[in-house]
């Protein structure tokens, strides 16, 4: 029997706000199916590899799992790349693990482009969208 291809759903790199509690969050999927999740645990590693969150119980809610990061968290910690997120996801009696590279940050980046954007340059745009869609929105938040 071989193991589920399951797609895991980070945006990019994990940003981090330095001395910030947060919440990472990762959705997980296989064809278009949210994953059934039974249990997972969050780790986030320093540049060191030490681990800052060591073995935190996740919370799921279908197929998206979450850990938390406290603002003492990364109190001390220096700003940049090379952090590692990592979730250990117990799905249909088989763990997985799913890593995710993370940055340590001093502000998180937001999408510089929103719906009103795109109806100014495209006043066209609501007749683009599938049928019962009504806002881009969906939209910029997966290709940001």
């Amino acid at each position: 029997m071989s193991d589920t291809l399951y797609s895991a759903r980070f945006r990019g790199p994990t940003l981090i706000e330095q001395n910030k509690s947060q919440t990472v969050s990762l959705s997980i999927e296989a064809s278009g199916t949210a994953a059934a999740v039974v249990s997972a645990t969050f780790y986030l590693y320093d540049t060191g590899g030490t681990a800052i969150v060591d073995a935190q119980v996740a919370t799921f809610v279908g197929g998206t799992v979450s850990g938390a990061v406290a603002a003492g968290d990364t109190a001390g910690k220096g700003l940049g790349p090379a952090y590692l997120v990592r979730f250990d996801v117990v799905i249909g009696g088989v763990t997985y693990r799913f890593n995710n590279d993370a940055c340590v940050c001093v502000a998180r980046l937001y999408p510089p482009i929103g719906q009103t954007d795109l109806v100014n340059r495209h006043s066209d745009v609501a007749n683009l969208l599938a049928s019962g869609v009504t806002s881009c929105q969906q939209y910029i938040d997966d290709a940001w």
